[in-house]
């Protein structure tokens, strides 16, 4: 009596080619069965119900007597099947895919060793296919049978069968199927099946595509590159590499190469014979793409590949170019500033100085901020009619505008354009004798802040004396939303993250919070990292958190103490529990207030308590804060090193975001001679929003 050991094996990736990888990943058997893989290994169904089937693992010294030893996997997946004389069959599925198409090019390989009588049925490979209910379409394609007479015990013999996935196909379903008929009045039997190098695939060309550049011009040449491996266990005969190239693109014919070789090729759009693509063999097709005047600037294109024989080979890739003319030639530029225009003559004299941070828009909702000199530029302008706006909420109340404010500006390709605005600054509130250490502006912002929150602890290596600290660690704060915090806190925890102290209070942050050393339990801090991080609530308990942070304590005689050592956070410990910051106070759409000005490089600004950098070359200071509509006190402080202070209040009426609007229109009037009135002879006006304040 024999025995029927149907056995499916893996390849390990030391021993075969990484492509043969199955549409579904698996790439060997050393996992037990049954560990949720999705849809491998269904149970068995058989057409006699006294056939006893059952599907298990076994290793290379469990192997029938005579077989090759497996051909790489230490396990081999067995099914064991027994009939009784008649008809039977026993299935096993070795895969389903459930993305095919109409169309698709499925293949099915495998190794094989049998000793089932040459007579008998046999095994076999087949691949069938369902709609979207789960209707089988069709009949199943099977390979040739699996027996002793057509792979013998001893060697394996490959097999392999492929398929185009018919009209309405949704799911492939890839089966082992073992089936025959026993001689009539015989006593019970079995037989043996083992496969190796079981290999399913959906389009197994593989393809990627890449481009040595995807924004071009006319005149460039771009270097394209497709690598394309064949997955299958199937040789690939006919193949050919199928470009799509969109007009206004060409190639050079003598820069086309397969696997760097010169290569033939044929027009449309352009086809590059491959030939043969054996199982597991990687092509590469490369060649000059030459970008031509025919294409039209600011558009995207896209050029398409697949592989292809008879059917698909490929899923369809695509590399997309965005094309640009060269803005020095093709394109304008518009330049111009903003001035305080004291004389009112629309002309920048000397002592009229630029106003920095003043945002202007297009009408194709492109803002523009002025330098520290009240400069600004717009490169890359499309030739055509353009209006450049300035945004009055940028400037302080009470600002007249001497010129208009907004110009329409013609452009054409190549030519630099300019557009200023004269605007007088209302008179300054600080007295002239202090102007040298503060000069303030205090406007509305753009709505395009972003909240601040962090904290810094100074110094980062605390030291220890005798029962004391060589000197107090300072935490220092800085947000840009206090009017919406409600509560803070300041945690230190230890390497464990556990608390080790905490402080808090209610309202806006200060500026800056000493601590002592002590931790909760009134001890003296230890030798030892610890973390710190700054926590913010609002009225409706929404919180956020700045990013944790780090600081080291060591005692003085500590041979690291030295004036320039930095701790070095340990990849140990329970920090990651903390690590990360939070935002959820929202804070979309809150109208915003900017304070700017300038001071003496070595002075120090704070803006209602808050430290604001100075720019240490030019003196020049920023800062916007998030507030509620309506009025709001700033209040702006410059000290000296000596410590002399000049203070300026500022209360400023915040509006609630609303719409900001640039319009484009011209007008151009001609005489109509029938009736001798003037009237409009041609109109063309064009609009565009976006949201900002207006």
């Amino acid at each position: 009596m024999t025995t029927l050991l149907l056995s499916v094996l893996f390849l390990s990736l030391v021993f075969i080619p990484s492509a043969f990888a199955n549409v579904l990943g698996n790439s060997n058997f050393e996992q037990p069965l049954g560990d949720g893989t999705q849809n491998n290994w269904a149970n068995n169904t058989s057409t006699v119900t006294n056939t006893f089937a059952k599907l298990g693992r076994w290793n290379s010294s469990q192997m029938p007597a005579g077989f090759a030893a497996p051909k790489a996997s230490s396990y081999a997946l067995f099914a064991q099947a027994y009939w009784v004389p008649g008809t039977y069959e026993s299935t096993f599925t070795f895969q389903t895919y459930g993305n095919v198409k109409s169309g698709d090019y499925v293949t099915f390989s495998a190794y094989a060793q049998s000793d089932i009588k040459a007579s008998d049925t046999g095994g076999r490979l087949k691949i069938e296919f369902e709609d979207a209910t789960g209707t089988k379409i069709g009949t199943p394609t099977e390979s040739g049978k699996i027996t002793a007479g057509t792979a013998a015990p001893g060697t394996w013999t490959p097999f392999s069968i492929t398929r185009i996935a018919p009209e309405g196909a949704v799911k492939a379903v890839f089966v082992l199927d073992c089936n025959g008929i026993a001689d009539a009045g015989l006593t019970p039997s079995y037989g043996n099946i083992v496969f190796d190098e079981t290999n399913a695939e959906v389009n197994p060309a593989k393809l990627s595509v890449t481009a040595s550049k995807r924004n071009v011009a006319p005149g460039d040449a771009v270097g394209i590159n497709a690598r394309y491996t064949n997955a299958s266990g199937n040789t690939l005969t006919g193949v050919e590499m199928r470009i799509k190239i969109p007009h206004g693109f060409d190639y050079a014919a003598k820069s086309i190469r397969v696997n760097g070789q010169k290569a033939s090729y044929r027009e449309g759009s352009l086809i590059i014979p491959v030939g043969t693509i054996p199982a597991g063999a990687d092509y590469t097709t490369s060649f000059v793409m030459l970008v031509t005047s025919g294409i039209a600037l600011g558009k995207e294109y896209s050029m398409e590949f697949s592989i292809v024989s008879t059917s698909n080979l490929s899923e369809q890739a695509t590399l997309k170019f965005f094309t640009q003319g060269d803005p020095v030639f093709e394109q304008g530029t518009i330049i111009g500033k903003v001035f305080n225009d004291l004389n009112q003559n629309t002309v920048q004299d000397k002592g009229e100085e630029g106003i920095p941070w003043v945002r202007l828009y297009t009408e194709e909702g492109i803002g523009i901020v002025t330098d520290e000199n009240g400069l600004y530029h717009i490169p890359g302008v499309t030739p055509g009619r353009h209006v450049v706006k300035i945004d009055g909420h940028s400037l302080p109340d009470g600002t007249k505008f001497i010129s208009e404010e907004a110009y329409l500006v013609k452009t054409t390709p190549g030519i630099m354009n300019k557009a200023n605005f004269a605007v007088l600054l209302p008179p300054s509130e600080i007295p002239e004798s202090f102007k040298k250490d503060l000069t303030v502006m205090v406007t509305q912002g753009v709505d395009v802040s972003r909240p601040t929150l962090d904290v810094q602890i100074t110094p980062d290596v605390v030291k220890l004396g005798v029962g004391v600290l060589e000197k107090e660690p300072v935490f220092t704060f800085d947000n840009n939303y206090g009017k919406f915090i409600k509560k803070w806190t300041v945690e230190v925890r230890d390497e464990m993250g556990q608390p080790v102290w905490t402080g808090y209070g209610v309202g806006q942050p200060p500026s800056e919070v000493t601590w002592s050393g002590l931790t909760e339990s009134g001890l003296l801090i230890k030798p030892g990292i610890y973390s710190y991080q700054l926590k913010v609530r609002d009225p409706k308990n929404r919180e956020d958190w700045t990013a944790l942070k780090f600081f080291e304590v060591m005692t003085k005689t500590d041979p690291k103490a030295s004036p320039n050592y930095h701790p070095e956070i340990p990849p140990i410990g329970d920090f990651n529990l903390f690590k990360d910051g939070k935002q959820s106070i929202p804070l979309v759409a809150k109208p915003v207030v900017r304070v700017q000005g300038k001071t003496q490089p070595k002075n120090k600004i704070k803006i209602n308590d808050t430290p604001v950098n100075v720019d240490s070359e030019n003196g020049m200071f920023q800062k916007e804060f998030f507030v509620e509509p309506g009025e709001y006190d700033v209040a702006i402080s410059a000290t000296t090193p000596e410590g002399e202070t000049t203070s300026f209040n500022k209360k400023i009426k915040v509006k609630d975001s609303t719409f900001f609007m640039v319009a484009l229109g011209e007008e151009q009037l001609g005489l109509n001679e029938a009736s001798g009135a003037m009237e409009a002879a041609e109109s063309d006006v064009y609009r565009d929003g976006f949201r900002e304040d207006g």
